[in-house]
């Protein structure tokens, strides 16, 4: 157990209980180099919740860019349990090494396992996560990253700064896509837009591209305006009561008799 990791874990806030459960888990988890491959089964066995919330959680941790996830694979290259690292030092966290994880972590042909060598208390750090069989000769095998494979790391989600203004790309792509025409103050528009997303809480107010969001918040008040104004211009009908109609079918079949004793 690294303690640094489990005091940094404890000060990150995630928005999310399942997902901070998972992170003080792994925290509790990892060694010297904050990594650790406890398997989604171990993971969802310690904090009783379900798989599918493990990976869930996992998945949002690497969003935020709390932890690292790396694929590992057996040497027949079917999947094994994905490695977690804990950046604990921001992005600037050093990376594994791969020859080290076959050096402590590789698997004799001959199916008995290496008495690991160090430190006391690296053989206790190492007894508590699962024996990884990597591949020495082709650590390259493993992806970086599960929600963004081949990235380092992926984008860290963040809320809307308090200086978001639209940029000259975002201006001209406002006019060529003609929403000029339909929203009718685009600028008290764009305050509703920062004002709705200050006051949300919570992950869903972290965005990995608030330019993105800006264009998506705009096409659909393009929508809302056009269908608004179409309700307003299109012309009443208006409303006949049966007698009306009964009374005009009348009046239409006497004028058209009278019309056929005048050609007599």
């Amino acid at each position: 157990m690294s303690h640094d990791a489990t005091a940094w874990a404890k000060a990150q806030s995630t928005g999310n209980s399942p997902a901070k459960f998972i992170l003080l888990v792994l925290a509790d988890f990892a060694g010297t180099d904050y990594s650790c491959y406890p398997s989604v089964a171990k993971l969802a066995e310690i904090t009783e919740l379900s798989e599918s919330t493990v990976r869930n959680a996992t998945k949002l941790l690497a969003e935020q860019g709390l932890i690292r996830v790396f694929y590992r694979y057996r040497e027949n290259h079917t999947r094994r349990s994905s490695r977690y690292q804990l950046l604990v030092d921001g992005a600037e966290t050093m990376e594994p090494d791969a020859d080290d994880w076959a050096h402590q972590r590789q698997q004799p042909a001959e199916g008995h396992r290496q008495e690991p060598e160090g430190t006391p208390q690296e053989l206790a750090d190492s007894q508590r996560q699962e024996l990884a069989v990597i591949p020495y000769k082709d650590p390259s095998l493993r992806e970086p990253s599960v929600v963004t494979p081949g990235a380092a790391r992926p984008k860290a989600a963040t809320r809307i700064p308090e200086d978001f203004q639209p940029t000259e790309d975002m201006k001209r792509w406002f006019v060529a896509e003609n929403l000029h025409t339909t929203i009718a103050d685009p600028r008290a528009e764009h305050e509703t837009f920062c004002d709705y997303w200050r006051a949300k809480a919570g992950a869903a107010a972290r965005k990995h591209d608030w330019p993105a969001t800006w264009r998506n918040w705009m096409r659909k008040a393009a929508s809302d305006a056009s269908r608004v104004n179409g309700y307003r211009s299109a012309p009443a009908t208006p409303y006949r009561s049966t007698t009306d109609t009964k009374v005009q079918q009348t009046l239409n079949l006497a004028e058209k008799f009278r019309q056929m004793e005048e050609n007599q």
